[in-house]
């Protein structure tokens, strides 16, 4: 490895710390906060197709078009009443 000190001619030596740093145009910066708003709206797209793909039966409530429009009011469901039948005696 060369001398850090000794600079060839037409460039400069730079120390490690001042390397490092980074440059006022903030690319980095760019880059990320475009790259989040892009995956941002692509979730909110998969999502926008999920919700819209989701057949009818699939809800947890019926909207007002496919909720059976009755105006009776429901009698409550009782089972049918039945007799015992009685059990013949056991003969030994």
């Amino acid at each position: 490895m060369k001398n850090p000190d000794i600079a060839t001619p037409g460039r400069t030596v730079l120390e490690p710390s001042d390397a490092r740093q980074g440059n006022r145009k903030r690319t980095n910066l760019r880059v990320l906060i475009g790259s989040m708003v892009t995956i941002a709206i692509i979730g909110a797209g998969l999502l926008f197709v999920f919700f819209k793909s989701t057949p009818a039966g699939m809800d947890a409530q019926p909207t007002g078009a496919e909720a059976p429009a009755s105006t009776a009011p429901a009698a409550p469901v009782t089972a049918p009443e039945t007799t015992p039948t009685p059990t013949p005696p056991v003969t030994p």
